[in-house]
């Protein structure tokens, strides 16, 4: 049943999610779902946003998932019964998008379009699925650009989850 098969990960990743980045840095697959921060030393880690630069990329950021956090609810709701973002909400809408359904959302997506449904929905997914994270207490958002690139770390063991990743 090869016709009924998703396209691989990373040939998503390549045509929804790489053009954002810019031309020179633009990869190719996705980063793992988890992996080790590369500051981790044996020591918490501090990420500190205080830099100009990480200053700047933090609040770029932290916007569009201020974006994605005050929709989230509108937006999903109109596919699932939900009436509070939480695992139990993710859950549901996870069980909601059938091969078939991102199939369709696919279809519908020009890929570089800053508007198109595929990059919306895998930015307010994995937003919402990094805020249930962070509501542990064991993790903190690290901002990077483009967003879809931020990851939440748990300050005292290194380790990142990518909670934009869309398998």
């Amino acid at each position: 049943m090869f016709w009924n098969r998703l396209p691989h990960p990373d040939k998503i990743y390549r045509t929804y999610l790489s053009p954002w980045y810019p031309r020179r840095e633009q990869p190719t697959r996705a980063r793992p779902d988890w992996f080790v921060h590369p500051d981790f030393n044996g020591e918490p880690l501090d990420l500190d946003v205080n830099e100009p630069i990480k200053a700047k990329i933090s609040e770029e950021t932290q916007q569009v998932m201020k974006h994605f956090r005050e929709n989230a609810l509108d937006r999903l709701s109109a596919f699932v019964p939900i009436n509070k973002m939480n695992l139990n909400a993710l859950d549901l809408i996870d069980h909601y998008f059938t091969r078939e359904k991102v199939k369709e959302l696919l279809k519908s997506s020009k890929a570089k379009d800053p508007e198109n449904p595929m990059l919306y929905f895998i930015g307010l997914l994995g937003t919402c699925l990094g805020d249930e994270f962070v509501k542990t207490g064991h993790f903190e958002w690290n901002y990077q650009k483009p967003y879809f690139h931020s990851s939440v770390v748990n300050l005292k063991t290194g380790s990142c989850i990518n909670s934009y990743h869309y398998e």
